[in-house]
């Protein structure tokens, strides 16, 4: 993960070739849902768009998840089988909107962390009422945060562990 961003980015090397990469994932992938279907019935584990350099998926999920990554993928020949370059990220839209809603904590946090700092300059103690403020806008953003986080992780190591399962030969 980058900083604090959900974000994760990896490589499968997988001994198979890339034709047959992509038969699997044919296998696994069916065409992005049509809006207003209400109940998931797809048997497949992936939704998305595939091509001869890579795809861009979201695991098909039978219940909500505001915070479910989308995954990116890019092919590279190797010797002896091809490597898949995997992003898995919140969309961005998803990204905006938590940044917009917690914009006013952060601004009213950053407000009473100055006044907190003035109190302290001005009058040698930190004023009790404001700190209370202060500590629950805390609380509160950090719940937002790892909110995201957790549905975000969930979510992306199951999409892993589907993915590495799925690209990666059995050897024997």
């Amino acid at each position: 993960m980058i900083f604090w961003l959900p974000y994760l980015k990896f490589t499968i090397d997988s001994n198979l070739s890339k034709r047959e990469i992509i038969s699997r994932l044919v296998d696994s992938v069916s065409e992005p849902r049509r809006n207003g279907q209400l109940w998931e019935t797809r048997a497949k584990k992936f939704e998305g768009n595939l091509s001869e350099s890579g795809f861009t998926i979201k695991r098909i999920i039978r219940y909500r998840n505001s915070f479910l990554p989308m995954i990116n993928g890019k092919f590279q020949a190797q010797k002896n089988g091809t490597r898949i370059l995997i992003t898995i990220q919140l969309h961005p839209l998803v990204l905006v909107f938590m940044l917009w809603w917690m914009s006013p904590l952060i601004g009213m946090s950053l407000l009473l962390l100055l006044s907190l700092v003035a109190s302290i300059i001005t009058k040698g103690a930190i004023e009790i009422g404001i700190l209370g403020i202060f500590l629950g806008l805390i609380g509160m953003l950090t719940f937002g945060y790892f909110l995201t986080l957790t549905g975000f992780s969930v979510e992306a190591n199951k999409a892993r562990q589907i993915l590495d399962e799925l690209l990666v030969e059995e050897r024997g």
